[in-house]
This record gives structure tokens, C-alpha cells and sequence, in this order.
């Protein structure tokens, strides 16, 4: 059964509600929660975790809310077209700094991450992520011939973005 927790932060005065529940509603299931301002929505959000069988809601985006309706999930053709509009429409970026945007969201990003649908709140994951800047620190070496690579290793890529063991 989900239950709500009632907290105070820090400065006293202001109160969170956080929902949390066991995956599955299973003793040994691991823990889930999620954290709202209003006590209405928290109840409301318990509700549909209760009505789900203590799984995520169905079009739950954790930490922002519920994703609107779409008529069919965003495939990755249409996906790469609004990364690069986004990309092409920001402003206060030389012209060199946007195609390394682009560059970087064909050869990085929409490799590892573009067919995934972003409004299911259990997509992406520490595993996933964790693979993703291994790959991007270790670089990729080619089967058939291993002295030559298929990608390069990033040597700029800051360590601190790896989580300590």
C-alpha cells in the first residue's frame, strides 16, 4: 500500500508531501517516490500508484508530472527534427558553437538516446546513463581491424561526472 509522508524543510515553514510505495506492492519490491507541493496532488498521485497495482501511472513523467496525451509515441525521426530546431532556434551562439551542437547530438546523443520516449519516467536510467559516458570515455574500437576506431575516446570529458563506485 502507497502511503504519504508529511515534511518540513528546512526553513520551517513550508511542507512537502511525499508518496512512496514498494514496486509491485511486493515486501521485497524496491522503493519508489515521489515528492509534491499540495497535499491534493499527492493524494491524487497515491490513488493512481494504487490503481496501477504500485507501478508508475501510465504517462507519469517523475519529477514534472503527467505528459500529455499524443496519439502515437514520438519516434526518432520525428524526435531528431525537434532537437535540431530547438538547436537551430537558439539565440547568443556563434554560428560554429551551433554545428557542434548539432554534430554532437548525431554522433553522442541520439545514438544512445534517441528512440527513447522521454515521457516514461523509467526509460532512462542510472544504468543506461552510466553505460552511455563509459562508451563516450572508453571510445568504441573496431571489430574488424582493432588498432583502428569507430569512436574515439573523449578526452575532455570531465571524471566528476562518474558517480564513485
Amino acid at each position: 500500500m502507497a502511503r504519504i509522508e508529511t515534511r518540513v524543510r528546512k526553513d520551517g515553514r513550508t511542507k512537502t508531501y511525499r508518496v512512496q510505495w514498494r514496486l509491485g506492492g511486493s515486501r521485497d519490491g524496491e522503493w519508489q517516490s515521489e515528492t509534491f507541493d499540495q497535499k491534493a496532488l499527492a493524494v491524487t498521485f497515491k490513488l493512481a500508484v494504487e490503481a496501477c497495482g504500485h507501478h508508475w501511472p501510465e504517462r507519469w513523467i517523475r519529477g514534472y508530472g503527467w505528459a500529455p496525451l499524443t496519439p502515437e509515441p514520438i519516434t526518432e525521426a520525428q524526435a531528431e527534427p525537434i532537437l535540431f530546431d530547438y538547436v537551430s532556434s537558439l539565440s547568443g551562439i556563434e554560428e560554429r558553437t551551433r554545428h557542434d551542437y548539432q554534430r554532437d547530438l548525431r554522433n553522442h546523443i541520439l545514438q544512445t538516446f534517441g528512440d527513447l520516449d522521454i515521457r516514461d519516467g523509467t526509460a532512462l536510467d542510472r544504468t543506461l546513463a552510466r553505460t552511455w559516458v563509459d562508451l563516450l570515455q572508453n571510445g568504441v574500437r573496431d571489430p574488424a581491424d582493432p588498432t583502428r576506431w569507430r569512436r574515439r575516446p573523449l578526452e575532455c570529458l570531465a571524471t566528476s561526472l562518474v558517480e564513485p563506485a
